[in-house]
């Protein structure tokens, strides 16, 4: 037993003192994002989930509004695709920290800094449109929709995104299939632009009390004429509007939406708002 307790004691200490350098590769994150937006477009619309002009647009927005700077460890450039890249693939903070050469500490630190930023651009970029909206021409223009949907400007649906809570409140957050999830609401125009989106709700809750709550505080609008109602027997007016097809391309070009992880209704904003 003697023996055991000194060979571990030997291990720790020697641990404690020889501290080796862990992420010593060439590829830095520096240069990994300076290959993604130097090189083919496609590369950096698999690693950030946009083309490299949207990728240094976006940057410019956030810089020239003073909500992003360059720190000691990381450019602005950095910073936004660690962002980019952890919503896009859903990966852990040990996968972004082996990608980008960075701690742990560093990359949660960065990437909160950015989620924090981005979100606070969310009512620049998410807006309901006004009633007086002009017909859309993708309606006007088709004989299957005109004039049977004159008066339509936008759809309403809800989809239900995984998500992580504590114990004691899973039984709120377990939908009708019996998974654990948020229920999100979002409003579709017909440009596939988000113009409302609804999140944090529990997955138990129905889609109608979603709609009810947003009616009765004034954020959406209550005249029928206005709304498509997606009931069973209507759902297929859905792709007239393409608000699935949105759905999907979000799931699909931000994979967070599909991993069973802590996602916050701050990620959901931030998601949407980029698309826009």
């Amino acid at each position: 037993m003697a023996y055991v307790l000194d060979h571990v004691r030997y291990r720790v200490e020697s641990q404690s003192l020889t501290r080796r350098p862990m992420r010593t590769g060439p590829l830095s994150g520096h240069i990994f994002v300076h290959e993604l937006l130097q090189g083919h477009e496609a590369r950096a619309y698999e690693n950030l989930r946009m083309a490299p002009r949207l990728f240094l647009k976006l940057r410019d927005v956030l810089i020239n509004k003073g909500l992003m700077k360059d720190t000691t460890n990381l450019t602005c450039t950095e910073q936004l695709a660690i962002f980019l890249h952890a919503l896009g693939h859903g990966v852990s903070n040990r996968v972004l920290s082996e990608r980008f050469h960075h701690s742990g500490e560093t990359i949660s630190r960065h990437f909160n800094a950015v989620l924090k930023v981005v979100v606070s651009l969310k009512r620049e970029y998410i807006n309901l449109a006004q009633n007086d909206v002009q017909l859309h021409p993708h309606v006007r223009h088709n004989k299957i929709f005109y004039p049977y949907f004159k008066n339509a400007v936008r759809a309403i649906d809800g989809t239900h995104i995984p998500a992580l809570v504590r114990k004691n409140k899973a039984t709120r957050y377990r939908n009708r299939k019996g998974w654990i999830s948020q229920n999100v609401m979002a409003t579709c125009s017909f440009d596939l632009q988000f113009q409302y989106v609804a999140v944090g709700w529990e997955g138990s809750t129905a889609d109608m009390r979603v709609l009810r709550w947003h009616w009765r505080v004034g954020v959406l609008v209550s005249q029928k004429e206005n709304i498509i109602w997606l009931t069973l027997d209507t759902r297929t007016l859905i792709s007239f509007l393409h608000l699935t097809v949105l759905i999907d391309i979000i799931c699909l070009s931000f994979l967070i939406w599909a991993e069973v992880i802590d996602i916050t209704i701050q990620m959901n904003c931030s998601t949407t708002g980029m698309h826009n």
